[in-house]
C-alpha cells in the first residue's frame, strides 16, 4: 500500500496545472509565463494584470498577496484574460474585479502575482522592506503610478496613471523613502 502512495505522490508532483475548465475540454496545461504584474496605482486604486503570452488565460484560483500576509484578489471560475489584454484589480465594489484591501501611493507596498500551485509569477516591491517596513508610510508619489516601463517587460517606474492601456514609454526612478 505504501508502494502505491508513493508512486502516486510522484506522478502528482510532476504534473503541471491542468486547464481548470475553460469550456474548451482540452485540458492542456496552463502557460502563466505571460502573466504580470504591470501596474499599481494608489491614486486609482487599482493593481493590472497584463497578459504578454500568446494565449488566453484560465485566473481560477490564480491569486495576489499584498505585503507577504494579506490575501489581495483571487481570480473566480470564469475569469480570464485574453493575449495582449489587461484586467484592473480595484479596491472599491464598483470594480468588476474587486480586491480586498488598499492601494496608497504613499505606503510601502508589497504586491505578489501566484499562480493556481502557489508559484510565484511576479512581484511589486515599492522599497526594500529592510529600510521601511511593508505598511509603513513613506513619500506621496501622487499623480504618478507605479508601471512597468516598457510595457510589461520593463523595471518599475514612476509615470502618469496608464490603467488598462500601454504604459508610459518613459517615467522616472521610484524615490528610495
Amino acid at each position: 500500500m505504501a508502494f502505491a502512495a508513493l508512486a502516486f505522490a510522484a506522478c502528482v508532483e510532476d504534473k503541471p496545472y491542468v486547464d481548470p475548465g475553460d469550456g474548451d475540454g482540452n485540458g492542456d496545461p496552463i502557460d502563466y509565463s505571460g502573466l504580470v504584474l504591470n501596474e499599481v496605482d494608489g491614486v486609482n486604486k487599482v493593481v493590472e494584470l497584463y497578459n504578454a503570452g500568446e494565449e488566453t488565460i484560465s485566473l481560477k484560483d490564480v491569486y495576489i498577496v499584498k505585503n507577504d500576509e494579506d490575501d489581495f484578489w483571487e481570480g473566480g471560475n470564469s475569469t480570464s484574460i485574453a493575449s495582449g489584454t489587461y484586467i484592473l484589480i480595484g479596491e472599491s465594489e464598483g470594480s468588476p474585479f474587486t480586491a480586498s484591501g488598499g492601494i496608497s501611493a504613499k505606503k510601502n507596498v508589497k504586491f505578489e502575482l501566484f499562480d493556481p500551485e502557489g508559484v510565484s509569477l511576479d512581484v511589486f516591491v515599492r522599497i526594500d522592506p529592510s529600510v521601511i517596513a511593508l505598511d509603513e508610510t513613506c513619500s506621496d508619489v501622487e499623480p504618478n503610478s507605479f508601471q512597468r516601463i516598457p510595457n510589461a517587460t520593463g523595471p518599475w517606474m514612476m509615470a502618469e496613471p496608464t490603467n488598462g492601456v500601454a504604459n508610459a514609454s518613459t517615467g522616472t526612478a521610484i524615490p528610495a523613502n
